[in-house]
């Protein structure tokens, strides 16, 4: 199925490619600002010496789980906004991908407490799909789906 676009009150049938690019560009651009946003407030906390160090009580790593899960519901929305068709099945790829990579960062770091406390990477790994659906179920609020 290829989907349609409307042009001048006409509904034009929209070639396949052009919707697969405009999925796989939803999700990417919804991974880059989660990404992008992770990184920035890292980096501010690190910055304004917020943001635990090795060693640091394990409570102080609700901060950035705090964010980040703020982050994957923004990306879920985000996501499912800009999906051309199947707004939650985009915004649970996304999920999937950053489950994917939570899962590895856990597993690397697993035994390494100088990254953290093992909780965290485990938290962030149990939480992005859930939330992505979230931030989906919010989109689709808005758009009145």
């Amino acid at each position: 199925m290829s989907g349609e676009s409307t042009v001048g009150g006409i509904a034009r049938p929209r070639p396949l490619w052009l919707s697969i690019a405009w999925s796989i560009g939803a999700v990417v651009a919804a991974a880059l600002v989660v990404v992008a946003l992770s990184m920035g407030s890292d980096e501010l906390s690190l910055a304004l010496k917020l943001f635990p160090g090795a060693g640091a009580p394990d409570a102080l790593f609700l901060e950035p789980l705090a964010y980040r899960s703020l982050y994957a519901v923004l990306g879920g929305w985000m996501a499912a906004r800009l999906a051309p068709r199947a707004p939650m099945t985009h915004a649970l790829v996304l999920g999937a991908i950053g489950t994917a990579v939570s899962l590895a960062g856990a597993i690397v770091t697993s035994g390494h407490e100088e990254f953290g406390p093992g909780w965290y990477s485990w938290a962030l790994v149990v939480t992005t799909l859930p939330l992505t659906w979230v931030g989906a179920r919010l989109a689709g609020r808005k758009m009145g789906t």
